[in-house]
C-alpha cells in the first residue's frame, strides 16, 4: 500500500468535506513544498508546479486564503545535518507559509489557524521555539499533531487559513 498516495487521498477528501462545508467547488489543492510557494498567486490561480501533484498556490474565497499543506522536503543526505534538524525544516515552512499568504493578500498577522504536522513528538518544543519567533504576540489558532508519512523528508507540514486584507492586484 502507498502511504503518500493514501495520505493525499485522505488529506483530498478530507478538504473537500471542509470545502463544501464553506460553500466553496475549488479549494482543493495537494502540498505545495515550500520552494514553491512564491510562484503561487491569489484567487486561485497559482501555476501548476509540474511534478509531485501538481499543486497550485494560494486559494482565496470570500475573504479568506486557504494554505495548502508546505512541507520543508529537505532530502536526506548523509553527514548534512540540515536533513534531520527541525529548527531548519520549521523556518523554511514558515518562509513558504508567509511567501504563500503574502501572495494571497494576507500577512502573518492574518492568519487564522494553523494546522501542523510533525513527523515525532520529540520535534514538539524545538519546533515551537522557531514558530513563536514568527508569531511574537502569540499567533493564530492552533492544532498540532504526529503523524506518519510526511512527503519528501520533510519533518513537518504546516497548512492553514488566513484573512485577505491587502486583496491582490489583478
Amino acid at each position: 500500500m502507498d502511504t503518500k498516495a493514501s495520505r493525499r487521498g485522505f488529506f483530498s477528501k478530507l478538504a473537500a468535506v471542509v470545502a463544501g462545508g464553506v460553500g466553496a467547488k475549488a479549494l482543493v489543492s495537494s502540498s505545495v513544498s515550500a520552494q514553491d510557494a512564491p510562484q503561487a498567486s491569489a484567487q486561485g490561480q497559482g501555476r501548476g508546479r509540474g511534478g509531485r501533484g501538481g499543486g497550485r498556490g494560494p486559494m482565496s474565497h470570500n475573504g479568506l486564503i486557504y494554505i495548502s499543506g508546505i512541507g520543508a522536503h529537505i532530502p536526506y543526505v548523509a553527514g548534512q545535518p540540515e536533513a534531520t534538524d527541525i529548527a531548519a525544516h520549521t523556518k523554511k515552512v514558515l518562509d513558504g507559509v508567509k511567501r504563500t499568504v503574502e501572495a494571497g493578500g494576507g500577512t502573518m498577522d492574518s492568519i487564522l489557524k494553523l494546522d501542523v504536522y510533525l513527523a515525532s513528538m520529540y520535534h514538539y518544543e524545538p519546533m515551537n521555539e522557531v514558530y513563536k519567533t514568527y508569531f511574537p504576540n502569540g499567533g493564530p489558532a492552533r492544532t498540532t499533531v504526529v503523524v506518519a508519512g510526511i512527503p519528501d523528508d520533510s519533518l513537518l507540514e504546516i497548512s492553514g487559513i488566513a484573512a485577505v486584507v491587502n486583496p491582490p492586484q489583478q
